[in-house]
């Protein structure tokens, strides 16, 4: 009984100490497996494997069913790149006989729903007196979260070591106790001289004082604090830091800075880029919708319509007063007058200044006959003119000079002024207002020219009275518009009572036919006959047509074809208007007109210029050429030039972007704008070309500029 009860208490003892050992390692979170050994190769099935509860618990299985004792069971779930080394480990030790190698190494292994996870293993092995493995026992602790923690703060790490951005770690009381070499490399300082007092090297001591308290104050509110400052690296080379801080330990915080000098110039630049285009944009329309204005017969007076073109333009460059200026020679010299103002303050046009008419040029500004004749401008503050006395004397206090050219020749100059403050005017600025100067000095022409034909029509009338033919003119409903004396003659009726009457009233006195020469005009024919008195006379028949091509009225000549056989045919004055052409070949824009059967009639010499071609004629028999076969949006260039033309004879004016190119096939992007204008007694459709390819180019650099931008602050 006694022998008996010395084995069962050695077993419970043995027993009470495998409990008080698996206990341990369930508290540690340690798994145990063991394995008989039969054959040193590791993965000879006659050895047997015994995987414990706690083992198969961590890889998400349950019972043997799921996760059998088999070797495979565990081999088979290695990560396929620890495997070799997995099972080389394994085998060494076995294969040891000295019992030196130990078991112990980090490997992943596949849980059952198929992530990996990170182990670390280790055992030892019983052996006999030769060193033969006789049992193994291992251990396994999930290191999993610990492993990728480790992981994370090595590539953290490796991240702040190899940032481009100044990186610091820094105590609360003050002390800095890391930089990165990021930081040494954007100041100039060393590592120590950063670790003493880094913002006392970068800043000035108002600056150090507010980010200090700032990020203090911010550190205790939210954790986190953002600043941005300008300061100074070594050499004194001013620099623009931004700066982020944040709590990493209760008394400790990181800042993340980095250079953004070149971001902020990069936006600063951006931003005038964009103004430039919004200003560049705006002149350009500007002046469109003033060309537009000048060139549309409206039934505005001629004063309405310059305040309504100039008025805009005006705003634009924030000017307060324009004049415009002809040239006249006499024997002793160029003289000139002003002819036109627009003033501001006035609401508009106004009456030329007195006093200013008949001034020679060598008494007013002898400098400006030099200047001007050779084609260039004065831009400048009053101030610093030599002809500062005269032009205060009238208040100007900035100028804008150009001179206006029609066929080649100076014919004078338009004076834009500033009445507030000195400045001298952009070049863009300049060169839209040598476009208006031009459209003001033919607009004042053309308006001369109109009172030219008004007082040609008068004189016309008087003529028309003073021959002894007899000329009526009727409207479409033949009613008499116009008489002159000699029909009073023929008639016996006087003017008065004959005007607004039927004109058949008078072909029933003397002609068989009430109608008489316009029934023959309808029928096509030009003239007829008829015996009036004894006398034989013959009707001339001129139809008048509209605007639309329809019948507007009638202008009959009656000749005595007794006395006389053949008389000139009056006929009604067409004036072409010759300055349209001038001002077409003095612009900066591609200029070009249609006629209503969609033919380009006309080109100006900057379209000649643009595309390269020879001359005038060359560029519209070959305008076909000048378009690619498609637009980048899939449309056909040839139908959709038909498309506009049409839609600007419709509605008066469109406008869109369209492709062009030269010969060679160098594309030219250009801003098309279409208009309808008056001409004749009939319209014609303008295009204007303005090219766009520096306005892309800009464009691109600016977006170039924001993905560097992007990029930067990436990083």
């Amino acid at each position: 009984m006694g022998k008996k009860k010395n084995i069962n208490s050695f077993l419970m003892d043995s027993e009470y100490e495998l409990m008080k050992y698996k206990l341990a390692n369930d508290a540690l979170g340690i798994a145990l497996w063991d394995m008989n050994v039969v054959n040193e190769d590791p993965i000879n099935p006659k050895n047997k494997f015994t995987w414990s509860q706690e083992f198969r618990h961590m890889l998400g299985f349950n019972d043997e069913n799921d996760f059998p004792d088999l070797f495979l069971s565990w081999s088979g779930r290695l990560h396929p790149e620890d495997q070799e080394y997995t099972l080389n480990a394994l085998a060494a030790h076995l294969n040891d006989h000295t019992g030196k190698t130990p078991y112990n190494l980090e490997y992943r292994l596949m849980t059952k729903s198929g992530d990996y996870r990170y182990f670390h293993a280790f055992g030892t092995t019983l052996r006999d007196d030769s060193g033969i493995p006789l049992r193994v026992a291992g251990a396994l602790m999930d290191i999993d979260e610990k492993k990728r923690t480790q992981n994370q703060l090595k590539i953290m790490s490796s991240i702040v070591q190899h940032s481009p951005n100044f990186i610091s770690y820094k105590k609360l009381c003050g002390e800095c106790l890391y930089v990165n070499p990021a930081a040494t490399l954007l100041t100039g300082y060393t590592d120590d001289e950063l670790k003493k007092d880094y913002l006392s090297s970068l800043f000035d001591d108002e600056t150090v004082t507010n980010i200090s308290a700032k990020v203090t104050k911010d550190l205790k509110e939210s954790g986190i604090s953002w600043y941005e400052a300008k300061g100074k690296i070594k050499g004194d080379s001013e620099r623009i830091f931004k700066g982020t801080s944040f709590l990493v330990e209760k008394d400790a915080f990181a800042t993340v800075a980095e250079d953004v000098t070149v971001t902020r110039k990069i936006e600063y630049e951006r931003i005038e880029a964009l103004k430039a285009l919004e200003y560049s944009k705006k002149l350009t329309d500007t002046l469109n919708m003033a060309a537009i204005t000048f060139l549309s017969k409206s039934g505005n007076t001629f004063g309405d319509m310059m305040t309504s073109g100039l008025k805009p333009f005006c705003e634009a460059l924030d000017l307060d007063r324009v004049s415009v200026w002809r040239n006249f020679y006499k024997p002793e010299g160029l003289y000139g007058s002003q002819i036109y103002r627009w003033d501001r303050v006035s609401g508009g046009t106004t009456k030329p200044t007195k006093g200013l008419d008949n001034l020679a040029y060598a008494e007013l500004a002898p400098r400006w006959e030099g200047l001007l004749a050779a084609g260039k401008s004065i831009n400048s503050p009053v101030s610093l003119l030599p002809e500062a006395a005269i032009l205060k004397s009238f208040g100007v206090v900035s100028s804008f000079i150009t001179p206006v050219f029609i066929n080649d020749v100076f014919w004078g100059f338009v004076l834009f002024e500033d009445r507030r403050k000195e400045r001298y005017f952009d070049s863009e600025s300049a060169d839209v207002m040598r476009s208006a100067a031009f459209l003001c000095a033919n607009t004042v022409v053309q308006k001369e020219k109109e009172q030219a034909l008004t007082f040609q029509a008068h004189w016309y009338k008087s003529i028309l009275n003073a021959i002894p033919l007899p000329v009526t003119v009727t409207d479409v409903n033949m009613n008499w518009t116009f008489v002159n004396k000699a029909v009073e003659e023929f008639l016996g009726t006087k003017q008065e009572d004959m005007l607004g009457k039927p004109c058949s009233n008078w072909n029933a006195h003397i002609c068989k036919t009430p109608d008489c020469g316009i029934a023959c005009a309808k029928r096509g024919e030009k003239r007829t006959f008829f015996t009036h008195n004894g006398l034989s006379y013959q009707v001339d028949v001129e139809i008048l047509k509209d605007a639309d091509e329809g019948n507007a009225g009638f202008i009959e000549v009656v000749q005595d074809i007794t006395k006389i056989k053949e008389a000139e045919i009056i006929k009604q004055a067409r004036i072409v208007d010759e300055h349209i052409q001038i001002m077409f070949d003095s612009m900066p824009l591609c200029a070009n007109y249609w006629t209503k059967d969609y033919k380009m009639a006309y080109c100006n010499e900057e379209s000649v210029r643009l595309f390269g071609l020879a001359d005038k004629q060359e560029f519209i028999s070959r305008f076909n050429e000048l378009s690619p076969p498609f637009q980048p949006d899939g449309r056909p260039s040839g139908e959709t030039v038909e498309i506009l033309i049409k839609k600007a004879f419709k509605e008066g004016y469109c406008r869109c972007e369209w492709m062009m190119q030269k010969l060679n096939g160098e594309p030219i992007p250009v801003d098309v704008a279409l208009v309808r204008v008056s001409h004749g007694d009939d319209y014609i459709v303008v295009a204007y070309f303005r090219d766009l390819r520096e306005l892309k180019m800009l464009l691109n650099k600016i977006h170039n500029e924001k993905e560097k931008y992007k990029t930067m602050a990436h990083w």
